[in-house]
């Protein structure tokens, strides 16, 4: 995994997408991708294992783990699906974390842009209470965060528009409902 310093993260901004495997998060590593690209930001993958609702399994430094290696599978099919017809024009930067989903997002998300969750309920259920990953992570994080279903329909949710901590100007993404990324603009 390339390491990369809060500098480089600085110069170029960061869209950071969890990846877990499901069909929600496939859809919102391809959305993420795109977002990337057209605004010429940086993309982290983060996966984070054991999964949600799993229990907590510890890293033994020089043991094999088999959550963790399902987990870095689905992560690297995952990339390996969305990326195939792609040229490579983003920095794709891979995480794999051990911990507690929502923790592992909200620290990742500190810095970027965009934090993108994939969802197992439709846009049609906006209504229905919050729960899961995007309820724990939403109120802790200080970036715009887009939840995708599992049909590839996108929500924002949280600050959608802010300054970007020095760099070249706001990142702004229009309501997915109007233009999924049309309303991601490149950077300046």
């Amino acid at each position: 995994m390339e390491q990369r310093t809060s500098e480089d993260a600085a110069a170029c901004g960061r869209v950071v997408v969890a990846v877990s495997g499901s069909r929600g998060s496939a859809h919102a590593l391809a959305w993420a991708l795109r977002a990337a690209e057209v605004s010429g930001r940086e993309l982290e993958v983060v996966t984070v294992w054991p999964g949600q609702g799993e229990v907590l399994v510890g890293e033994a430094p020089g043991h094999y783990s088999l959550p963790r290696h399902h987990a870095a599978r689905a992560q690297a099919r995952a990339l390996a699906e969305a990326t195939a017809a792609r040229a490579g024009a983003v920095p794709v930067h891979r995480v794999l974390a051990n911990g507690r989903v929502a923790d592992v997002l909200v620290d990742a998300s500190d810095g970027a842009d965009v934090l993108v969750l994939g969802t197992h309920r439709s846009a049609s259920a906006a209504g229905a209470p919050e729960r899961g990953v995007a309820a724990a992570v939403l109120p802790r994080v200080a970036c715009a965060v887009v939840e995708v279903d599992p049909t590839g329909a996108a929500r924002v949710r949280g600050e959608v528009a802010r300054a970007d901590r020095g760099r070249r100007g706001p990142f702004t993404l229009a309501h997915p409902a109007v233009a999924p990324m049309g309303g991601v603009p490149p950077r300046a």
